[in-house]
């Protein structure tokens, strides 16, 4: 009889217990949401754009003259944390790459959707997110820590923000369903330019490598 009770018991915290919250991470929703990821400037490589374009849903007039990313070159990375959190201390909740072609007519910049549970939040929370797109160069930089160690690598991020609603769960349900990253808008990938010191290294390696060779 003892042990019945404590099975009860359990089962009754597994159902008290709330469900992990999940969203769809996707930056395409029929009629709510287009917000495609344009690539380098052609102007300015160190230009990173965010705003909405004329494609997107809702439209804007930000003008990207970068194409629209396609393509596993370039992988997405969705960080996310409790409503409020730094952007530093966001946690890497997903990954994706881009799609190779248009669907039902609509521009590239699209990465493949899924949905996703939020790991520590639960359904019915809010939830701080940041997008994140790099050029991958062949697969061979896949953590964000990596393209942050090479100011050449071209890189993109939609900001911290918190989409408007609460987190779902990824079942079907219409009332239950994963949250929607309402607020996301498009943005473009470039390099960074390099701080002064960067600069002063250089010239240092390049002058102490003169002499040394002909000295």
């Amino acid at each position: 009889m003892k042990k019945i009770f404590m099975l009860l018991a359990v089962l009754g915290m597994v159902a008290k217990a709330p469900a992990q919250g999940a969203l769809l991470f996707a930056n395409y929703v029929n009629g709510i949401l287009l917000a495609p990821i344009f690539g380098v400037d052609t102007t300015d490589p160190t230009i990173q754009a965010h705003g909405q374009s004329r494609l997107g849903i809702p439209s804007g007039s930000t003008v990207y003259t970068g194409p629209l990313l396609s393509g596993p070159g370039f992988t997405v990375a969705l960080y996310a944390g409790p409503l409020g959190a730094p952007v530093e201390s966001l946690q890497l909740a997903a990954t994706s790459t881009f799609r190779t072609s248009s669907i039902n007519d609509l521009p590239g910049g699209l990465w493949f959707p899924s949905v996703i549970s939020i790991p520590g939040l639960a359904a019915g929370e809010r939830v701080t997110v940041d997008v994140r797109v790099w050029d991958n160069q062949g697969g061979t930089i896949s953590t964000w820590e990596q393209v942050l160690q090479n100011v050449m690598i071209a890189r993109g991020s939609s900001g911290a923000f918190s989409p408007l609603g609460l987190l779902g769960t990824a079942s079907s349900s219409l009332t239950d369903s994963p949250l929607i990253l309402v607020g996301l808008t498009s943005f473009n990938i470039g390099t960074v330019v390099p701080e002064p010191t960067v600069f002063a290294f250089l010239g240092l390696g390049l002058l102490l490598y003169c002499r040394r060779r002909f000295a």
